[in-house]
């Protein structure tokens, strides 16, 4: 069961490890949209005009996604390994997270986050998978859930509790 999972990632670095880049990039995933959502609705103030921008984004965002899997994946993965899937994550959304530090728009804003879901969706998901390979089997059926569910929805939870703290003490969004 579950004792058995936060067991084995007690006892393993890399599944550690695993769990520590997946809540990170839950993390960034979720603080990106909120300020896609917040930028957006500024400018895209009526119901229906936030609906045929997020309907258009991201199929155009599903789109890149597919061509980045079809056409790039295979060749990070195949020359960098394991490694290059995790890494390009934060290599896709640290440009547009910089701009939007620096330019607070709707651009940056929607570089951010086309960047973040491009390389969370294609590359970055295969690198995830990948890591598991060198646990064994055991552990991995008893930790992969663990990480997965648990972990997982934590960090959402932990993202959500962030963006309530800076939104009511540091006067952001």
């Amino acid at each position: 069961g579950y004792l058995d999972g936060f067991r084995d990632l007690k006892e393993s670095r890399l599944l550690r490890a695993i769990a520590v880049t997946l809540v990170a990039s839950v993390v960034v995933a979720t603080l990106a949209d909120y300020q896609l959502q917040a930028i957006v609705k500024e400018k895209y103030p009526t119901q229906v005009e936030l609906i045929q921008f997020f309907g258009t984004l991201y199929t155009i965002l599903g789109a890149a996604t597919l061509a980045t899997q079809l056409f790039i994946t295979d060749r990070v993965l195949s020359k960098f390994g394991m490694f290059g899937g995790l890494v390009s994550l934060p290599i896709a959304a640290l440009p547009g997270a910089v701009a939007l530090v620096a330019f607070p728009s709707i651009f940056c804003a929607v570089l951010l986050r086309g960047a973040e879901n491009s390389a969370r969706f294609s590359l970055f998901s295969s690198g995830y998978e990948l890591a598991y390979l060198p646990v064994a089997e055991e552990k991995r059926k008893r930790a992969k859930p663990v990480v997965d569910v648990i972990f997982k929805r934590s960090a959402a939870g932990l993202a959500a509790l962030l963006i309530i703290l800076l939104t009511e003490f540091a006067d952001v969004g």
